[in-house]
């Protein structure tokens, strides 16, 4: 099967209209939002280092990013996950362990989104053509760019990346591991986005839905360059 017709890579694609809505609503005035696609000359920045989406301000400088859109099904988590192992079985290393990202972005999308979403993975699956062309038909048909992010999304965020690897080393984010057991099936680190502190926040919105996790029985990282230190040192800080 082409990347381009895998589930998660479709949903990342026809949300990518969303994406570009909630960063320009939480970064400065912004010259250009580019997304990095596989017949461009610098696919290697998403192949190496995970970038998906570069923004260009008006003086030039220039950020990286990634995007992660996660389903509905999963939207009462509110958590910022990360792709571990890309294959636990063979050891084949994930996004955490070579994300070159300035930002990154994460959303769970509504109801609404996800079946506009799973209308478009049926018809990509069959499809032949010009499969860029395709998606922007698709994406206009099903008017997912009509959608506020906020219609699109129960929960997201986008958070500087850098602090927050920053912040894990020095123990002040608690990650957990959502470990998978089959063969060729990812693992994933992720934490509370209400966890989450509030200087490594850009923007986002996440409190809709039921909290799921303390039910749920995830393994807690206690090795994650320090470990993290107990609550009453400190303390969660909700971002809004």
């Amino acid at each position: 099967m082409s990347f381009l017709k895998d589930r998660r890579k479709v949903q990342e694609m026809v949300t990518r209209p969303l994406w570009r809505r909630a960063i320009k609503s939480v970064f400065p005035p912004i010259d250009n939002i580019r997304w990095i696609n596989q017949d461009d000359e610098d696919f290697q920045l998403d192949k190496k280092r995970s970038v998906d989406v570069t923004i260009r301000f008006p003086n030039e400088s220039l950020l990286y990013g990634q995007v992660k859109s996660l389903s509905y099904k999963y939207s009462g988590f509110r958590t910022l996950t990360v792709e571990y192992y890309d294959d636990p079985q063979t050891g084949e290393k994930g996004d955490w362990f070579s994300l070159g990202s300035h930002f990154y972005c994460c959303g769970f999308c509504t109801q609404k989104l996800q079946d506009k979403v799973e209308k478009c993975q049926r018809r990509i699956r069959s499809y032949e053509g010009n499969i860029d062309d395709y998606f922007r038909r698709l994406i206009e048909e099903y008017g997912i760019d009509c959608l506020t992010v906020d219609q699109a999304f129960d929960s997201w965020i986008i958070v500087n990346w850098t602090e927050l690897v920053l912040k894990t080393q020095r123990g002040l984010i608690k990650w957990r591991t959502n470990k998978n057991e089959s063969r060729g099936k990812a693992d994933f680190k992720f934490c509370k986005m209400e966890d989450i502190p509030r200087d490594c926040v850009i923007g986002g919105n996440y409190e809709h839905g039921e909290d799921l996790l303390d039910n749920v029985d995830l393994t807690l990282d206690n090795n994650m360059g320090g470990g993290w230190k107990a609550e009453e040192e400190f303390p969660q800080v909700r971002l809004f």
